[in-house]
């Protein structure tokens, strides 16, 4: 199960985060993750809802924000959609690219 791993990981991150800022009960938070880590947003919630119970956590706002992944092209230095890619750079068939966003957990804000 992808998402129970996933909302596991980000509750103990928003955990580490409330404990580090001194807060005892979350009240809110906002999340980042990368496209490539949740399949299925709604079971995301719904198994996160379920394993935070008795937490800091339990109750908590929860607004996630899905990053998408983006590649830059070390060629032409183009940034793009891993969506418009077929075998390179949509701009330069380059196949020297990276990923630099949608592989990321990021706490953003903890109430």
């Amino acid at each position: 199960m992808h998402e129970m791993g996933l909302a596991k990981d980000v509750l103990r991150k928003l955990l580490e985060a409330a404990d580090k800022s001194g807060i005892n009960l979350i009240h809110s938070a906002k999340v980042n993750i990368g496209e490539t880590l949740i399949s299925h947003k709604e079971e995301f919630f719904e198994l996160f809802g379920q394993i935070s119970k008795g937490t800091a956590a339990d109750g908590i706002d929860l607004k996630v924000t899905v990053i998408p992944l983006m590649a830059f092209c070390n060629g032409c230095k183009a940034k793009f959609s891993a969506k418009e890619m077929k075998s390179g750079c949509p701009k330069c068939d380059s196949g020297d690219f990276k990923i630099v966003s949608g592989k990321e957990i990021m706490i953003t804000e903890v109430k």
